[in-house]
């Protein structure tokens, strides 16, 4: 009876540590997905650069990456995955606010970029770990362990270093307080989809109707048929890069940030967001000649640092 009862709890052990694993092995794999889409959101820097010149207007930029991304998801549902359209009411509702919150997102934040410096812009959407942080505890009492917290903040104090804000940040008040928007409608963005994500709605339903309602917002309000006539002047350069700006910057990283909420917190994942300011720089810096001073290299370095933290903080299930 002693040896059935012993090798019943050695079973159990291990299929514990099995378990265990297949969480730490998720939670390293989220941890993946989330910097590589905070690397791509950081392209949109690039792709804001070569339209801004032709014309287009924050909101047609934004209406491009809706409908692309849109039209992405409900290729894939129609062929892969129909049942993405069967949704209840209150999802519905949900999803409106998401496509709200993409909305407001991205027009604040390519605002922000014209207006000030795309260090600037990109350092204001990353403040938005601040704000789901501080909402995540409150409303889920999410857990904010002493790593996490450290993390968070070198990645903030890195965020400061490579926008320039110390050696004298490019101020515009429009620009400055679009970029603060950007970064509260990102963080409400998390905040519903890491709801959605509790009670069990499906995570490409999320995506496909919240590109839906972003783009329905957009293309409503961007007086479309202008931007056609500037895309129609110059299309072999212009069409590739409004099929990119939604493709790159919305359709695959915001599909991996949104899996990712499954095995991260949100306020772990947001900070890891943090990401694009440091992609967005470098672009910055390689592509269109802006200096990369002492501060900022010391930003890049902070913040890769601090993303490590953030790894294990995400691996350890009971810290994150």
């Amino acid at each position: 009876m002693e040896s059935v009862e012993s090798s019943l709890s050695i079973d159990s052990k291990r299929q514990s540590g099995y378990n265990m694993g297949v969480m730490e092995k998720k939670s390293e794999i989220a941890f993946f997905m989330t910097v590589l889409a905070g690397g791509l959101w950081g392209t949109s820097a690039i792709f804001v650069h070569y339209l801004s010149p032709f014309g287009f207007t924050p909101v047609q930029m934004v209406a491009a990456r809706g409908a692309v991304s849109f039209a992405g998801v409900f290729l894939y549902a129609i062929v892969k995955e129909r049942k993405l359209f069967r949704i209840r009411p209150i999802e519905l509702t949900i999803y409106l606010l998401i496509g709200g919150a993409l909305f407001f997102t991205a027009f604040c934040y390519y605002t922000s970029m014209t207006l000030t410096s795309v260090a600037t812009a990109a350092m204001l959407l990353g403040l938005s770990p601040v704000y789901v942080v501080l909402f995540s505890t409150v409303l889920w009492r999410e857990k904010m362990s002493g790593l996490k917290t450290a993390a968070i903040i070198g990645v903030l104090a890195g965020g400061v270093f490579v926008s320039g804000v110390i050696e004298g940040m490019i101020f515009d008040t429009l620009g400055f307080f679009m970029g603060l928007a950007s970064g509260l409608s990102y963080a409400i963005y998390t905040l519903l989809t890491k709801y959605s994500m509790m009670r069990n709605f499906k995570a490409g339903s999320a995506t496909l109707y919240g590109f839906f309602f972003m783009a329905l917002i957009a293309v409503g309000i961007c007086h479309p048929a202008e931007a056609l006539r500037i895309a129609s002047a110059a299309p072999f350069v212009t069409v590739p890069l409004l099929i990119g700006i939604g493709l790159v910057t919305y359709l695959i990283p915001y599909s991996l940030y949104t899996v990712s909420l499954k095995a991260l917190s949100s306020g772990t994942v947001s900070a890891l967001g943090i990401v694009e300011p440091l992609s967005a720089t470098l672009f910055g810096t390689f592509l269109f000649g802006e200096k990369l001073t002492v501060w900022s290299a010391a930003g890049i370095v902070l913040i890769l640092s601090s993303v490590v933290l953030l790894g294990k903080a995400a691996v350890n299930v009971g810290q994150s």
